[in-house]
Formats: C-alpha cells, structure tokens, sequence
C-alpha cells in the first residue's frame, strides 16, 4: 500500500482492472503479509474494486493540546504553501472535529476522513465490476489491514485466510517513560 511512485501504480492498476473486467469471472486479491503503507493508496485501490460508491474507514483522533496544535498548524501551513482547496477544505474539517472534540472534553473525536475529507468514496472509472475474494492473514497490517477492512465492512467479497493483525490506523511512535530505553 505503498508503491514508491502511486500515480503510476495506479495507472498501472487501471489497465489492470480493464483487462480483468474483460477476462475474468472473479478477482483474487491477496493482500497476505502485506505491512500497509498510506491511507489514500489504500482508498485509490478500493475505489478500483467497487463497481459503486462504498465508506471507507473513519479514525478517531484522541483530541488532546498537542493535536489542536498540530492540525492548526498543518491548516496554516497549508494555506501558506498553496495547497488545493480541498486538502485546506479536509484539514479544516478534522481540525474542527478536533477542537469540538478537546473543548467538550471527549477525549476522541467522531470518525474522520485522513483522506478526502468524506467517508463516502465514488468507484473509479475503471472499477473491476465482477465478484472477487481478499486474500488476508495475521501479518496483514495498517494499510493492507484497512483496505481489507474496507472490503468486509461494505460487504464487497469474502475475505479468505487468517485475522489480520487488527493494526490498521496510523502508526506513531512515543518514548516512554524516563530512565527506560523502550520506545
């Protein structure tokens, strides 16, 4: 879920989907020992899998100071740097989430697009139209466990394998406390 060019994976992928429309019956996907890689890959691969338009995965984000400051920051460094309207329009949504959130006390906002701004997505023009299966296992993990959470939660194909790790989300790393050397 990760290529290190994703426009032109999901070129490639295009014509892919075009040619198995055209030959095939049923798509095996396998995402077994997959370690993930970024949520909007994840997406852009789902939304070539369903033939219409499917929710993807909502995060919760603990709203703490630390997240207020962070995605006030990103939306000014957003603005500042030019970016499209609708990268401004989604941090402003999560950002209001996130403050709603802290102000009230919550502890965790409600479910958040990191992607798009809507948990809604629209097939792509060239979504694979046919039945297919997901291959997973328990080494199945963040990306790969989230397009794979995708898939089952909008009841697109049965999934075939083992659990996945149930790691999907955004992976961060914290020291922890003083005088350890655990991260």
């Amino acid at each position: 879920m990760q290529p290190s060019n994703a426009a032109l994976a999901l070129l490639q992928l295009d014509s892919e989907i075009a040619f198995f429309n055209a030959s095939t019956d049923v798509l095996v996907v396998d995402v077994m020992r997959n370690p993930g890689g970024s949520a909007d890959v994840a997406e852009a691969f789902a939304q070539r899998l369903f033939p219409n338009a499917f929710q993807s995965v909502g995060f919760e984000i603990r709203a703490t100071a630390e997240w207020v400051d962070a995605i006030v920051r990103a939306v000014v460094a957003a603005q500042a740097g030019g970016a499209p309207p609708d990268v401004i329009d989604n941090l402003r949504t999560i950002m209001n989430e996130i403050v709603t959130a802290y102000n009230e006390d919550r502890g965790r906002t409600g479910p958040v697009s990191l992607t798009t701004g809507n948990l809604t997505l629209p097939p792509a023009p060239t979504a694979y139209l046919k039945p297919m299966l997901l291959l997973v296992d328990e080494l199945t993990a963040s990306g790969g466990d989230m397009f794979a959470a995708i898939i089952q939660d909008n009841h697109r194909g049965p999934l075939f394998g083992m659990r996945t790790m149930g790691a999907g989300g955004s992976v961060g790393q914290r020291n922890c406390t003083a005088f350890t050397e655990s991260t």
